[in-house]
């Protein structure tokens, strides 16, 4: 048993934790202000049902497709010059989103700043491994970097849908600016820009890398939606097509972008594995809880996201019990198995049909949240004591690859399960559809905690 450490200082005092913390805030909020704008988007830009779509996944197509490469960045370039450079690139993309004109150049807007994301993210992860190697602080600095994701994700769907019948959804992107300008100045005062390292970022592998990602992450949320048909089945082909090139040319590869090896690292894979599927299992309990409320129970759009925003507090108890706990326990993946089997029996436990009321299922979606994101730390923290500290970009890559690749695959796929069981539209066929999804993704999520115990190569992942 560790010794516990005594407690120190809260991680957001210091300035580059903080701006790392900002990162995964502002990722998340850009990824939640979308879903509750778009009637507002198609009365004036007019938007049609596949438009609307790119407006929600476009986002989370670039930052599938590019955070690979944006990990690579950080290793070689540094965190700190990265996250400046993804800031910025969130600044100008979200100028250009509040000017734009046409629906088009909104969608181009909301790639880019896709895009940016996949650059601050892993960037923020190198700072924090860099800034914090022993388990108890980085613990407690990766909690503060989970809360903070939850946080923004949480409340960018409640401004979205406030925004949309007040200020307006341009005055919204330009607050986004502002506050992303404001990171950028705040990055480059405050965060140690250290020398460029030895190795080279590979164009070649760049290119192979993030045009198979976004096609296998097209295949897993748009075309997950349209029943995996036609263009679809050909995208995910190529997809994989690409993805085994990449493979490949890293393995011959003098300065690769994913080093092979790194996949052998102890734990490291059955981390990234069990990441996915708990990741996939929460979102799909977000995704057709949100759908149980508006379809079944009658909320709006805007009353279901306010009902939701008090789940930012499971996220921080969550996480900061994990802060808490990490350093305290034998092994990580103890706090892995207990946070994902705590949320598989809450999303369990959503599926009873008792379960009916706004009263009962948002406290209930609460320990979901919670369980989830005391493992998404254990997880996270893991991952990283499993690589070097001069691969931290690239574990924090691959780790957030694996988020987005998971949840789009498991919601898609749990989307097409409901619709086979619901048999209709009325609101109790949609709700035994929903029920069954809900089932599915609790085991996904229990799956999630049992498969840390798996045999590994040799011992446990210590901490960098």
């Amino acid at each position: 048993m560790r010794t516990p450490e005594p407690p120190a200082r809260s991680d957001l005092r210091e300035p580059k934790v903080l701006l790392a913390c900002s990162a995964q805030f502002l990722s998340a909020l850009n990824m939640g202000i979308s879903p509750l704008l778009l009637p507002r988007l198609s009365a004036e830009l007019g938007f049609g049902p596949v438009g609307q779509s790119w407006v929600v996944s476009g986002y989370a197509l670039a930052f599938a497709g590019f955070v690979l490469l944006g990990g690579r960045l950080a290793d070689v370039f540094g965190g700190g010059r990265v996250l400046a450079t993804g800031y910025a690139l969130a600044t100008m993309s979200a100028l250009v989103a509040a000017a734009a004109p046409t629906g088009g150049v909104l969608i181009g807007a909301r790639i880019t700043q896709g895009v940016g994301a996949a650059l601050t993210v892993p960037a923020a992860l190198a700072i924090i491994a860099a800034a914090r190697q022993d388990l108890a602080g980085r613990s407690r600095a990766l909690a503060s970097y989970a809360g903070s994701g939850a946080v923004g994700f949480g409340l960018g769907l409640a401004v979205g849908g406030l925004a949309a019948d007040t200020i307006g959804w341009r005055w919204l992107f330009a607050a986004l600016a502002a506050i992303s300008a404001l990171l950028t100045g705040l990055t480059v005062g405050w965060v140690q820009r250290r020398a460029r390292s030895a190795g080279r970022v590979s164009v070649w592998g760049g290119v192979l890398s993030s045009a198979g990602l976004l096609l296998l992450a097209y295949t897993v949320t748009i075309g997950a939606k349209q029943g995996f048909y036609g263009a679809t089945v050909l995208c995910g082909v190529a997809g994989t097509g690409l993805i085994v090139a990449f493979v490949r040319t890293q393995v011959r590869s003098q300065s690769p972008i994913m080093p092979i090896g790194i996949w052998s690292r102890p734990g490291f894979a059955l981390t990234i594995v069990s990441t996915m599927l708990l990741y996939g299992g929460w979102v799909s309990a977000y995704y057709f809880v949100a759908l149980l409320l508006q379809g079944v129970l009658g909320l709006s759009a805007a009353a279901a996201a306010l009902a939701m925003l008090p789940l930012a507090l499971g996220a921080a108890i969550g996480s900061r019990t994990a802060g808490w706990l990490l350093p305290r326990v034998d092994q990580p993946r103890t706090v892995v198995f207990v946070g994902s089997l705590t949320c598989a029996l809450a999303v369990a436990g959503l599926a009873i049909p008792a379960v009916d009321q706004v009263a009962i299922v948002v406290p209930v979606l609460l320990v979901v949240v919670t369980g989830q994101s005391a493992a998404f730390v254990a997880q996270n923290v893991t991952a990283l004591s499993a690589t070097d500290l001069d691969e931290a970009g690239l574990s924090g890559a691959l780790f957030n690859a694996g988020c987005q690749v998971g949840s789009g695959m498991t919601v898609g796929s749990l989307a097409v399960l409901s619709d086979a069981v619901s048999g209709g539209s009325r609101p109790v066929e949609a709700a035994a559809g929903y029920r069954a999804a809900l089932l599915a993704a609790a085991l996904l999520a229990l799956v999630a905690g049992m498969i840390v115990y798996l045999p590994r190569r040799s011992g446990l992942p210590k901490a960098a």
